[in-house]
C-alpha cells in the first residue's frame, strides 16, 4: 500500500514538472532517441506502411494508438510525402519502427478522389457497404455506411447496377491506418 502511494506521488511529480517547463510526451520521446525520416510512401497497409527515404532506402514503418497525425484526419497513402518521427520498440521477438508522429509534407498530385457529393453505379450492394463505379475518376471506390445514414427513397433497396448520387464523409479508420469513406446519403438517379 505504502509503495503504491509512493508511485502514484512520483509520478504526479513527474506530470507536474512537465506541465510546469512545458514538455509533452513527443519531447520526452525525443530525448529517449526518436528519429526522423523524410520520404514517400510507396505502400501502405493496415497498420503499417513503406517509406522510399530521399537517399532511395525502403523502410517499414508501423502506426499505433500512440501516432500522432498532422493534420489530424491525414492518413499515409501512396505516393504522399511524409515526415515520419519514430521510435525502435521490441515488438515480439524483434524490433520494429513505431511513428509517434506522422506529418503530411505534400500530398500525391496524381491521387484523385470522388467529389461530394458523387454520381455513380452500384457494382456491389452489402450490408455495411457498397461498391460504386465513379466515372468521373474512372474508378470504383468502397463507401461503408455511417450510422445515421439516410437513402431516398426511403423504402428502396439498393441494388447493383443502379445509378446513385452520393454525399460522403472521411473518417480515419479504427482499425487499418486508412482512411474510410462513409455514406450520409445514397439517393437513387433515374
Amino acid at each position: 500500500m505504502n509503495e503504491r502511494f509512493n508511485r502514484k506521488l512520483i509520478w504526479i511529480f513527474i506530470a507536474g514538472l512537465l506541465t510546469l517547463t512545458g514538455t509533452g510526451l513527443e519531447e520526452v520521446r525525443a530525448a529517449d532517441g526518436d528519429q526522423t525520416a523524410i520520404g514517400v510512401v510507396s505502400k501502405s497497409g493496415r497498420g503499417s506502411f513503406i517509406l522510399r527515404t530521399e537517399a532511395g532506402k525502403e523502410k517499414t514503418f508501423n502506426t499505433g494508438r500512440g501516432t500522432k497525425y498532422e493534420p489530424a484526419n491525414f492518413r499515409a497513402r501512396e505516393g504522399d510525402k511524409v515526415q515520419v518521427t519514430f521510435y525502435d520498440k521490441a515488438h515480439r521477438d524483434r524490433t520494429i519502427q513505431a511513428v509517434s508522429k506522422l506529418k503530411l509534407l505534400k500530398l500525391n498530385p496524381n491521387f484523385k478522389e470522388p467529389a461530394n457529393p458523387a454520381m455513380g453505379t452500384i457494382k456491389e450492394a452489402g450490408r455495411r457497404a457498397f461498391n460504386i463505379y465513379i466515372p468521373e475518376i474512372k474508378k470504383s471506390w468502397k463507401f461503408e455506411i455511417a450510422r445515421g445514414w439516410k437513402k431516398t427513397p426511403k423504402d428502396w433497396t439498393p441494388a447493383a447496377d443502379e445509378k446513385v448520387k452520393v454525399t460522403y464523409k472521411k473518417v480515419p479508420s479504427r482499425w487499418s491506418g486508412g482512411v474510410v469513406y462513409q455514406i450520409k446519403t445514397l439517393e437513387k438517379v433515374e
